[in-house]
């Protein structure tokens, strides 16, 4: 396979996420727990980097088995951190992930099948901000694309578990759940007048999350909400923030 690059996160490595939060300005660490090979390579290319106002990135899937694997077509999963332990309102964890490129409201439960040895490259770029919405509050809002990233690909060892997974999901009487390779990655800062609060995750309230297709952007009432929450957060808690007005370009 060649060297891999310093900056490449081995599937070998299939993270054990450690989240821990202590007092204001406080942020979480990831480690990483020895498992047993995967079939399945996932790794960034090269480290993320902002690119003309957007978070670009290349990631490879290879697979490292002797028989063809079989990706879900749906996916890779890219996600950021964002912290909630500064809101009392309901008991949980104190980060959640908020999804922002690979769920759509189109669902295709099929497979592509990956030879052995073979690659499947793909290129990435992503906005600074994303809209988060909370249907308990009713609340629409931006949040920068800052912190952590947590990429999610999925997989079938076999095409009889793939097809079965097509014809009867996960739930059904002989759905195979998919099995998965997780990476974690650092986002670089975009801004850098402001490098002691641009590596934290933003912060935001629980059951945020980026809802598919984004039908709240048309009610004025969700939005003001939304307004009024963020601007209640960046008082009570001050960070560093992406100027959203910056051009990007749009994830291929």
């Amino acid at each position: 396979m060649g060297n891999r690059s310093k900056y490449s996160t081995s599937t070998h490595i299939l993270p054990l996420i450690l989240l821990t939060f202590s007092g204001v300005g406080s942020y979480f660490e990831v480690l990483a727990q020895q498992e047993s090979p995967t079939p399945l390579d996932v790794r960034l290319v090269e480290p993320l980097r902002w690119d003309s106002g957007c978070l670009a990135g290349s990631l490879d899937r290879t697979n490292l088995s002797s028989s063809p694997l079989f990706l879900t077509k749906m996916g890779p999963y890219f996600y950021i951190a964002l912290d909630v332990s500064k809101d009392d309102s309901q008991k949980g964890e104190a980060v959640e992930w908020v999804n922002i490129y690979g769920q759509t409201d189109i669902k295709d439960m099929g497979s592509n099948s990956l030879a052995p040895g073979s690659t499947i490259h793909n290129s990435f770029c992503f906005t600074p901000t994303v809209w988060v919405v909370n249907m308990q509050r009713q609340t629409r809002r931006e949040i920068p694309v800052r912190g952590k990233m947590r990429i999610g690909v999925s997989y079938f060892a076999n095409e009889e578990d793939s097809k079965s997974f097509e014809k009867f999901g996960e739930e059904g009487p002989l759905g195979r759940s998919r099995q998965w390779v997780r990476i974690i990655t650092e986002i670089p800062c975009a801004n850098s007048s402001c490098q002691s609060d641009c590596k934290k995750p933003p912060i935001g309230i629980h059951s945020e999350e980026r809802l598919i297709p984004d039908v709240s952007r048309f009610f004025p009432e969700m939005n003001a909400r939304g307004k009024e929450l963020a601007d209640q957060l960046s008082r009570k808690f001050p960070t560093c923030s992406v100027d959203s007005s910056t051009p990007y370009r749009a994830a291929p």
